[in-house]
């Protein structure tokens, strides 16, 4: 993983959690993104390890239907 930095992720947590999210990165001393997207990787790592059937992420451009779109399509045909 470089250095590069890609997309933006934004989330909404309870403060408690965003404290204690901030004590474990302060103490490994990382940033709090770099905490949460090693820790999120770390997870990922586990999940496959123990045999997880993960499905890849979409890829962008994918032609799965959007909920705007099954929508639109619904409309469509009534």
């Amino acid at each position: 993983m470089g250095g590069m930095k890609a997309e933006r992720v934004q989330l909404r947590i309870e403060p408690e959690l965003k404290a204690v999210f901030m004590h474990a990165a302060k103490f490994n001393r990382q940033s709090l993104s770099r905490f949460l997207i090693e820790s999120g990787r770390l997870g990922v790592e586990a999940a496959r390890r123990n045999g997880s059937r993960m499905k890849p992420a979409p890829k962008p451009g994918d032609a799965r239907r959007t909920r705007r779109g099954t929508a639109e399509a619904e409309g469509a045909g009534a």
